[in-house]
């Protein structure tokens, strides 16, 4: 499973001229699965995108201190099959669609709940999936992040830390 997180001042979606969702400023994230990929997977990788320091303390004087839940900024997740592209051999794109999109819903379904619990209600938003969508976004550094899962048990992870 792959991840690109941008950082943004707003960002939206659009299906044809209407405007599906959107957000103020916070993080746009990219999710890509891969043949294997899990229902555990995709809660540790969400947690992850939610949990990630990609700002500077209230101060100023930490760079990279804090992330989107403790500034109370935004979420949109948008579904992105295509990105995986020529890589490593393991790198191999889920061939079931229909698994796909439960695991797309599994991860927007985590991050709601989970930053809920820091009274960010209705701060994640998600893209339809399956559907040909314009994302519209105006880039907050410029900073991008790409996470990969590496297919590894989260709970073996969490042993490691």
């Amino acid at each position: 499973m792959r991840l690109i997180l941008q950082r943004v001042l707003k960002a939206m979606i659009k299906t044809g001229p209407d405007i599906v969702t959107s957000i103020d400023r916070g993080l746009v994230v990219m999710v890509s699965f891969l043949k294997g990929d899990s229902k555990a997977d995709a809660e540790w990788m969400a947690l992850k995108a939610l949990r990630v320091r990609l700002w500077n303390c209230a101060k100023g004087d930490k760079r990279w201190d804090t992330n989107l839940m403790q500034n109370k900024y935004e979420v949109l997740i948008v579904p992105q099959p295509l990105f995986l592209v020529e890589g490593s051999p393991e790198d191999v794109p889920m061939e079931d669609e229909k698994e796909e999109m439960k695991l797309y819903e599994v991860f927007v379904d985590k991050a709601q709940k989970e930053y809920a619990k820091e009274k960010g209600k209705d701060k994640v938003k998600a893209a339809p999936y399956g559907k040909q969508v314009l994302l519209d976004m105006v880039g907050d550094g410029p900073v991008t992040i790409i996470i990969h899962s590496l297919q590894e048990d989260p709970k073996e992870v969490k042993k490691k830390k």
